[in-house]
């Protein structure tokens, strides 16, 4: 009696065995393909916000060239070059910040930079629980069988006595019907 890879639902990643419950909306496949791209863009580390270069280098030079054409041509009548260069880089700062400011505002209106709706829903199956699983398992038997035994072992009894004694009632069901060790008060 046990779960592995060719169980219909399941999939090995990394060296761990995975699985995708039936209300999930990705495959078997699409959950695979999901956690590998996750696990290599957390590789190759966190990446900026779309297109926030783009706003701050217009609203620098946009800024820029205002403040610099304000001073000459209007009522400062700037005409040293020093201050006309100085009053450019104060216009391209204030343009470079509220050019930030606005993107973040325009992206968090639009969802711009969030997570995809549609994310990988597998859930890691450990060994002993994939090893005593009955070959016959259905997919949402072993997440709810591997997510009980997850939070039995994560739960510290002396976090919050409530919690660990119903995650402990909750996993000694599971020892039971599988034939794990019994659990600890």
């Amino acid at each position: 009696m046990s779960v592995g890879p060719s169980h219909p639902a399941c999939f090995v990643f990394d060296g761990r065995l995975y699985v995708v419950p039936s209300g999930s909306d990705l495959s078997v496949s699409e959950s695979a393909r999901a956690l590998r791209s996750r696990s290599a863009i957390e590789l190759s580390g966190p990446t900026p916000p779309g297109g926030a270069a783009h706003w701050v280098v217009t609203g620098a030079v946009g800024g820029g060239v205002a403040f610099a054409v304000i001073a000459a041509a209007g009522g400062w009548h700037v005409t040293a070059l020093l201050s006309l260069l100085l009053c450019f880089t104060m216009g391209a700062l204030v343009g470079a910040l509220l050019a930030a400011g606005t993107h973040s505002l325009v992206g968090a209106a639009t969802g711009e930079g969030q997570a995809a709706p549609r994310a990988s829903h597998a859930v890691e199956v450990p060994k002993d629980v994939a090893s005593s699983a009955p070959d016959d398992s259905t997919g949402d038997e072993l997440v709810l069988w591997s997510t009980l035994v997850s939070r039995y072992r994560r739960a510290d009894a002396t976090a919050s006595g409530a919690e660990h004694l119903e995650a402990a009632r909750d996993y000694e069901t599971v020892a039971r019907l599988l034939g794990l060790p019994p659990g600890r008060e």
